[in-house]
């Protein structure tokens, strides 16, 4: 688990993946087998809700499933891989993200396009850079030399003049964009800057709401969509509301506030991430756990290391250092039998045997 922080200007390249080259060790064929023991291949594969190993440990790096595959990199090039195994799209690209809204961004001799689930070209490589499409606006950033710019799902590009150094994306139909270098501010679809660059740092916009910093005065706090800006509290800086709740961090220590700046869940936690499925990953001196959002202990903290829920199921470190998967009662319904353990996408969790 790592705390969450918010984004500083300018954001990383989006070409970082969830891949750890943990193995040079690599086989060809994906079909699943059943039981919870890893087979005695290294590297990552992928189980279902049972345990069963749907997808071989043998990859050396993976994303998770997104519109029902996954990309999966063999002798240093990816592909994409179904629920059931099998090599959708054959390894054969110098770098790949998530599939989105059906099209999947991609590099080859070092340029950028995007290719649909049958691994046809939407968008031949051309770019020098690009973000994956948003499920709800459809949209896509690429990069051409040192501006973005965005395109929809047929290609086209939007009437958004290309002068921005960085951009986040479109989330809740608005994009986060870096004016020139020097402020962030928020566009529409229409290229119309709706919040002003006037921030230093920003989020993308979630439940409503962005974090910001302000150029002027350096102020921190949550910004909505009309641009109405909610100032930190002295002691402590609020994060994106989740389930109606904000990180809050006063003193290293975390807790949570409402909507009205109210502290729902006073700061006592080492550590602690958002709320995600009512419940929040959050760690004591015992380990970690899981809280609602009264603060009370829905999975006392046991663990050594853990993710917070998704799909129903968290992947969790016990204390023999293994990881394997609980529900939401903290029931183990994968046996920590791996070496490393991602959270749940589609049904499917990405497990790793070294």
């Amino acid at each position: 688990m790592k705390v969450e922080r918010r984004f500083e200007a300018p954001m990383s390249k989006v070409t970082t993946f969830l891949a750890l080259i943990l193995s040079v060790f690599v086989v060809a064929g994906c079909g699943g087998e059943q039981g919870t023991a890893p087979v005695s291949k290294t590297g990552w594969g992928f189980v279902d809700r049972k345990g069963t190993l749907v997808v071989k440990t043998q990859f050396n790096g993976v994303e998770p499933f997104s519109d029902g595959m996954a990309a999966v990199i063999s002798s240093d090039r990816w592909g994409f891989v179904d629920g059931k195994g099998n090599m959708v799209v054959q390894p054969s690209f110098e770098n790949a993200q998530s599939f989105s809204h059906g099209f999947a961004g991609v590099s080859d001799r070092g340029r950028w396009g995007f290719i649909d689930k049958h691994g046809s070209w939407l968008v031949n490589p051309q770019f020098d850079d690009v973000k994956p499409f948003s499920k709800d606006d459809w949209v896509a950033a690429v990069k051409s030399g040192d501006r973005w710019g965005f395109i929809d799902d047929s290609g086209a590009r939007l009437p958004i003049i290309e002068m921005y150094t960085e951009t986040y994306g479109f989330t809740e139909g608005l994009a986060a964009v870096l004016d020139r270098g020097i402020h962030w501010g928020f566009v529409d679809k229409k290229g119309k800057m709706v919040i002003p660059p006037i921030y230093s740092s920003v989020t993308p916009f979630h439940d409503g709401f962005s974090e910001v910093t302000r150029a002027d005065d350096k102020a921190f706090g949550l910004l909505d969509k009309g641009g109405v800006f909610v100032p930190k509290n002295k002691d402590g800086a609020p994060s994106n509301f989740s389930d109606g709740l904000a990180l809050l961090e006063e003193k290293d220590k975390y807790g949570f506030i409402n909507l009205k700046g109210e502290q729902i869940v006073k700061p006592q936690f080492f550590a602690a991430e958002h709320f995600k499925e009512h419940m929040a990953l959050v760690k004591t001196a015992d380990g970690y756990g899981f809280i609602n959002n009264k603060g009370e202990f829905v999975i006392k903290p046991r663990f050594e290391d853990a993710e917070s829920f998704s799909d129903g199921l968290a992947a969790v470190r016990t204390s023999a250092g293994k990881w394997g998967y609980i529900d939401t009662t903290g029931n183990i319904v994968v046996e920590p039998v791996y070496d490393k353990a991602n959270s749940f996408s589609e049904d499917f969790g990405a497990v790793n045997v070294q």
